[in-house]
């Protein structure tokens, strides 16, 4: 079985309440060849400190301390401190299995699989499985070890058989080595992601260990819906267009259903009067290449968020749960 190390690369921004719990989640890893790479990114609490004995108690503890810049910037630093043949990413609020390294190290016998991905399940802080809101991000579940290529990565990608995110997975480090994240991005997981499956050929999904994401109050994924969010999302999404019509031509069935979809997601915030979204639509109906295909149902929701407004609508379904 492989022995090589594998480097833990986690960012870490005003999480005092919950560093701790994270990188005892990764000693206490059944793998004991491990580099946990802890990136304070200019925190404002207590989490430097902490991050400091940590280091002092255990010698695979590695950290530095930065100017916050955000997650993209502090995974670059982690990247470019990885000593690892392997890299797996933890967000410093979350954890791992104890057997997630151990059970999925041994794929890469095969020298061909650039990635391993797992499931990610949703936690609460004592690490007890949460029920999944619709609201939400719902746990990405493998139940079935398999194998996929290049080939294969689009269809997976919009059947959900992929989580779309950088964390709950393990890289080959000379596979990831010319993939950054893109600084500045709030959706920086979900274009890193895009990349990858640009840029790498063989992968496995495997039912063996899970990422443990714990739900709280406060997390990048609850973030409100601003201008810069829906920048942020819309830059994803046209370069996800872009990338993938370059790469697999053959797949412009998925492109053309994703454009109608996101014409009205955008087109809803409209409605809502999110801000930036009028900017965005219009962008967007410029950049469309597919047809747009005309939805009853959803030109109907619009014109009832428009008239009756959104929020006068959320105000009266609260009062008729009460």
């Amino acid at each position: 079985m492989l022995t090589p190390k594998v480097s833990i690369i986690v960012p870490v921004y005003n999480l005092e309440n919950y560093i701790e719990q994270c990188v005892h989640s990764l000693l206490a890893q059944s793998y004991q060849n491990i580099e946990i790479i802890l990136v304070d990114d200019g925190s404002r609490d207590n989490s430097l400190s902490l991050i400091t004995q940590l280091a002092a108690e255990d010698s695979r503890i590695v950290y530095t301390s930065q100017p916050n810049g955000g997650a993209a910037k502090a995974r670059n630093t982690g990247l470019a401190m990885a000593t690892g043949e392997y890299i797996t990413f933890v967000d410093g609020d979350d954890m791992l299995s104890p057997n997630a390294i151990c059970d999925n190290i041994g794929y890469f016998n095969d020298d061909n699989i650039d990635w391993v991905a797992f499931s990610i399940r949703r936690v609460d802080a004592e690490g007890n499985y949460v029920q999944t809101k619709k609201d939400v991000y719902s746990d990405f579940i493998i139940s079935t070890y398999e194998g996929i290529s290049f080939d294969s990565f689009v269809p997976y990608y919009y059947q959900r058989k992929l989580s779309g995110v950088a964390c709950g997975a393990i890289y080959r480090k000379s596979s990831i080595e010319k993939i950054k994240f893109i600084e500045g991005q709030y959706y920086e997981d979900g274009i890193y992601f895009i990349d990858l499956l640009c840029n790498t050929k063989n992968a496995i999904l495997s039912p063996k260990g899970e990422y443990l994401y714990v739900d709280r109050d406060g997390s990048s994924q609850k973030a409100k819906l601003d201008y810069k969010h829906l920048e942020s999302d819309y830059f994803c999404f046209s370069r996800r267009m872009t990338q993938f019509r370059e790469l697999y031509p053959q797949y412009e069935s998925y492109y053309s259903q994703q454009e109608n979809i996101y014409y009205y997601y955008l087109k809803n915030e409209v409605a809502k009067g999110t801000e930036g979204a009028e900017f965005f639509f219009q962008q967007f109906k410029l950049a469309m290449r597919a047809p747009l295909k005309i939805d009853l149902k959803k030109e109907l929701k619009y014109y009832i968020y428009k008239v009756i407004g959104y929020n006068n609508i959320r105000r009266l379904y609260s009062i008729l749960k009460k």
